[in-house]
């Protein structure tokens, strides 16, 4: 999880190919290696975490999603690729980032998403 917070790639993808079980979430707030790297902006990461297969669905304990940090700070690129990965999450963040200044995100979610996402 520090790796991944702190940009660490080649330190991920060693502990990804020892086996290291990236799922795991911290005891102070439920983070996880993906909610980390998307905090922080790091689709580096991101992408190797996704590529092993690692749960994108998984909640922080104030229920936050990789996709709704990634949204929050602003991170488009990394908001673009873990859609790619489900795109029903998308809509859970939308309510959460339709304030200033992450409008833009959320209008370019909006675009990319069907209306049978909201029934």
């Amino acid at each position: 999880m520090q790796a991944s917070y702190h940009g660490h790639t080649e330190i991920v993808r060693r502990l990804l190919d020892a086996g290291a079980d990236f799922n795991i979430q911290n005891k102070a707030g439920g983070m996880t290696a993906l909610i980390c790297a998307s905090y922080t902006g790091n689709i580096e990461i991101v992408k190797l975490l996704l590529e092993a297969g690692v749960d994108h669905n998984l909640q922080t304990m104030s229920e936050l999603t990789a996709l709704m940090i990634a949204s929050k700070k602003g991170h488009r690129d990394i908001c673009d690729l873990l859609k790619k990965y489900d795109i029903s999450t998308t809509k859970c963040i939308l309510y959460r980032s339709a304030e200033e200044p992450y409008d833009m995100t959320v209008r370019k979610l909006m675009t990319s998403i069907t209306m049978n996402v909201w029934v």
